[in-house]
């Protein structure tokens, strides 16, 4: 198995990933380009000025997701990879449901 598939087993074993229900798609979205276009550090900023700007219950999982996507060599040189990742987490929640 290579290294993103471990990554997304991973995640999907993270219980706080079923906490993201009440995640909304587009903030979903919004964090995923950041993410590709700027990277880790532009992203956790991003989502700290979330916090104080309005209730975002999902801030800490997904600050929490960065730090394991940055982790990941693969995904470090091709944040497109983490793009992805963060905009299918309704679908990798499912696994952490189970």
């Amino acid at each position: 198995m290579d290294k993103v598939a471990l990554l997304l087993e991973e995640i999907s074993r993270m219980p706080e990933v079923a906490s993201l229900d009440r995640a909304a798609p587009s903030f979903l979205n919004d964090v995923a380009e950041v993410y590709e276009r700027h990277g880790g550090g532009a992203t956790r900023a991003f989502l700290l000025a979330q916090i104080g700007r309005r209730n975002k219950p999902e801030v800490p999982v997904l600050l929490k997701l960065v730090e394991k996507l940055d982790s990941c060599p693969e995904v470090r040189s091709n944040r497109a990879i983490g793009r992805q990742i963060i905009k299918c987490l309704s679908e990798l929640k499912k696994g952490a449901r189970r």
